[in-house]
C-alpha cells in the first residue's frame, strides 16, 4: 500500500481534498493510481489486519481485474 507524505502534490481523487491524516492517509491504487482516502472510499479495503505496507493495494475495480487474472492463470 502506497501512503503519501507530500500533501502538496497528491489529492483525493473523490473528496478532492488533498490533506493527509495519520488514521486517513491518501493512498494511491498500484494498478491504476487512483488516489483515495479510507473514509472516502472503501474503509473495507483498507481493513485488513493481514496486510503489510508493503504489499500492493487495489481499489475495488482493479481488485476485481487482478482477481480475475490470477484465477484464470491458474486454471
Amino acid at each position: 500500500m502506497r501512503e503519501f507524505t507530500d500533501d502538496s502534490k497528491w489529492y483525493c481523487d473523490i473528496c478532492l481534498s488533498a490533506e493527509s491524516e495519520d488514521d486517513d492517509p491518501l493512498t494511491q491504487c498500484d494498478l491504476c493510481m487512483v488516489v483515495v482516502h479510507p473514509a472516502c472510499y472503501r474503509r473495507d479495503l483498507y481493513e485488513n489486519e493481514d496486510m503489510k505496507d508493503d504489499e500492493p493495494w487495489f481499489c475495488a475495480k482493479c481488485k476485481l481485474i487482478t482477481d480475475a487474472e490470477y484465477k484464470s492463470n491458474k486454471l
